[in-house]
């Protein structure tokens, strides 16, 4: 990594924002961006990660070539790094021309039993995304959320955080419903989650019955 530009991130005056349009007009900067995601220094570690992710939405083809590079960095000791990898992915589905998150799929989605919530909400959002670019594998990505009920809790997966794993899984569920083959499972979800001991799981529940003809 050049030296200004991890210079400018540890000092924070260089943001992800920013450096992600740099790299938009200038793809030069990809390396040392990528090899800033093993900095020692966590904010240009973290930096360099989230102007990554900003770019995987609004240029994937940019990053598509290293998408073995951002499957590798799933396993990093840094969980933050792993989120960012997770949505990067997600992201690259969209320009996925040679299926490659297909073959990573099962790896993908055994985060969700990670036993942290935000891992595990962070796959299910990006569920959203990749059954958009990618509806074929939709009945594959509910199989997988109707896990959640099943997710074993933890210190750091309670049966609170479980809720709102199901309520992040509604607003999935309902993005994509449209694609998938059958129906019944996830409005048996839905129908269970209606009366939720959190309000916000119980409302998003009865909204998503009320949409797509379900009952309480």
């Amino acid at each position: 990594m050049t030296r200004t530009l991890g210079e400018n991130l540890a000092a924070k005056t260089l943001t992800p924002e920013t450096l992600n349009r740099r790299l938009q007009k200038d793809a030069g900067l990809l390396p040392d961006v990528l090899a800033g995601l093993q900095s020692p220094v966590a904010s240009v570690r973290y930096g360099c990660s989230k102007a990554l992710v900003l770019l995987s939405a609004d240029a994937p083809m940019l990053l598509y070539p290293h998408f073995d590079d951002f499957t590798k960095l799933l396993d990093s000791p840094h969980r933050i790094l792993t989120w960012n990898a997770l949505t990067i992915l997600a992201n690259l589905t969209r320009v996925d021309t040679r299926n490659k998150f297909d073959a990573i799929f099962d790896r993908y989605y055994h985060f969700l039993a990670s036993g942290y919530l935000v891992t595990a909400a962070t796959v299910v959002e990006s569920s959203a995304t990749i059954a958009a670019n990618k509806p074929a594998l939709a009945d594959r990505i509910a199989s997988e959320l109707l896990q959640i009920d099943r997710l074993r809790t933890g210190p750091h997966l309670t049966a609170e955080c479980k809720r709102i794993l199901a309520e992040k899984a509604l607003e999935s569920f309902d993005s994509f419903y449209n694609h998938l083959t059958t129906h019944d499972e996830v409005l048996a979800f839905a129908t269970r989650h209606a009366t939720s001991t959190r309000r916000t799981t119980q409302k998003a529940a009865r909204t998503f019955l009320h949409r797509h003809g379900g009952s309480p």
